[in-house]
């Protein structure tokens, strides 16, 4: 094979496993010592680039890499001439410490590992919002800018605020440990927050050339099936994340064509949709809607479900969607929550009379979506200079060249319109 299509292969299976082999091994060597189980994750990785490309592609690459990782671990803790808590009990031979890391190293341990390692990782003493952002770049694999963007912030806003939880952990020696089952629900809050965030990536990534990424939405989906696996935590407000993130990839095949050109929800070819994974939708969701709506997963999932079940644009269920976001607002009024209301009362009370709303919201001044927004507005209601005007600013605050591409063939229409 050649070299640039190893590296391709490489890099995907890295890029896959990456958070699950950090999870593993910090669970070997603890939290404490997360930058040994980064080091040693990417040593893996760089023995893979050198060895794939002159003996091929081993027929099981991923087993491959966690073997790598799995001998390194075993020269470590042969190097270091003591033993971690891990092993503590067991006596200071290299049979044992090689038995002990084995157990790690099996299927089911290795897929348990990064949902128990995120548990781990929310400390009491840390705010929620350090617990996801320390989540999220540890052992979800995000880059600052991809946390930045989720939270509507500064790439350097976000660093600094993960040196501050890493700080507090070094200098408060705060052991970060599996919690017990009764932590755990504590806890999972913030879990469920990452998992969430992890999921909306993959479904609208900020990458350039991407404007999807599977591999982050489908790990998402398998950690919050873990969840549910738990008895402790098959709650309904984990069961109404899951039917969240069902009904919404079950779209991913029909929002982009074979050029990688996106195509709007009013332009998809609904026969596209994945009816497997709306069904998928609809028996999780009737495990979470209950009597009492306790968290904001159960309301997105209940909007989702409405634009799921919907023949086309023009009978999706707007007033019902309008009254959940009135709902949504009350657990979570942030500005991209607002920005969707009003899209949607649009489509009930008309453009021209929500637009003095939407040029008023607040939040969103270096957000590419809603100046697209309004650019729509503005082309609803045939003001094409102040349509193209809009889209010009959206597309100076998107790096995706899918979306600037969808937003220059708009521009196109909407000068043309002007002549």
């Amino acid at each position: 094979m050649h070299t640039e299509g190893t590296n391709i292969l490489v890099e995907h299976f890295f890029r896959n496993e990456r958070s699950r082999l950090i999870a593993t091994l910090a669970k070997l060597f603890g939290l404490q010592q997360l930058q040994l189980a980064e080091d040693i994750a990417q040593e893996a990785l760089l023995d893979a680039l050198a060895n794939w490309p002159v003996n091929g592609i081993p027929g099981n690459p991923k087993a491959w890499l966690y073997r790598v990782a799995k001998n390194k671990a075993i020269d470590v803790f042969k190097r270091k001439k003591h033993l971690d808590t891990i092993v503590s009990e067991l006596s200071n031979s290299a049979n044992a410490i090689e038995k002990e890391i084995d157990n790690i190293f099996l299927d089911d341990e290795i897929k348990d590992s990064q949902l128990q390692m995120l548990f781990a990782c929310c400390h009491p003493s840390v705010p929620e919002d350090g617990q996801v952002m320390f989540m999220l770049k540890t052992l979800c694999s995000l880059s600052v800018a991809e946390i930045a963007r989720a939270y509507l912030t500064s790439t350097d806003a976000v660093e600094k605020r993960i040196y501050r939880v890493k700080k507090k952990l070094r200098e408060e020696n705060i052991q970060l440990v599996i919690p017990s089952p009764q932590e755990l629900l504590a806890r999972l809050d913030a879990v469920l927050r990452a998992i969430y965030l992890l999921f909306n990536e993959g479904y609208n990534s900020s990458q350039p050339d991407r404007v999807i990424r599977k591999d982050l939405s489908g790990e998402a989906m398998r950690l919050c099936e873990l969840l549910i696996e738990i008895p402790l935590t098959n709650l309904p407000f984990t069961n109404a994340l899951m039917a969240l993130m069902c009904y919404q990839s079950s779209r991913f095949d029909a929002r982009m064509d074979a050029d990688n050109h996106i195509i709007t929800l009013e332009n998809q070819d609904r026969h596209k949709w994945d009816v497997e994974l709306i069904n998928k939708g609809h028996y999780y969701i009737s495990h979470a809607i209950t009597r009492e709506i306790i968290s904001k997963y159960q309301v997105e999932a209940a909007i989702s479900y409405w634009y799921a079940v919907a023949q086309d644009l023009a009978g999706t269920n707007w007033a019902e969607i309008f009254n959940l976001y009135n709902l949504l607002i009350q657990f979570d009024p942030s500005p991209m929550i607002l920005l969707n209301r009003l899209i949607v009362q649009a489509r009930i009370d008309g453009h021209e009379s929500v637009l003095p709303h939407l040029l008023q919201l607040p939040g969103l001044e270096k957000n590419h979506l809603y100046y697209s927004s309004i650019a729509i507005f503005y082309q609803q209601l045939n003001q094409p200079a102040l349509a193209v005007e809009n889209y010009l600013k959206a597309m100076r605050l998107t790096h995706s060249l899918a979306e600037k591409k969808l937003l220059q063939d708009r521009i196109s229409f909407n000068t043309s319109m002007s002549f």
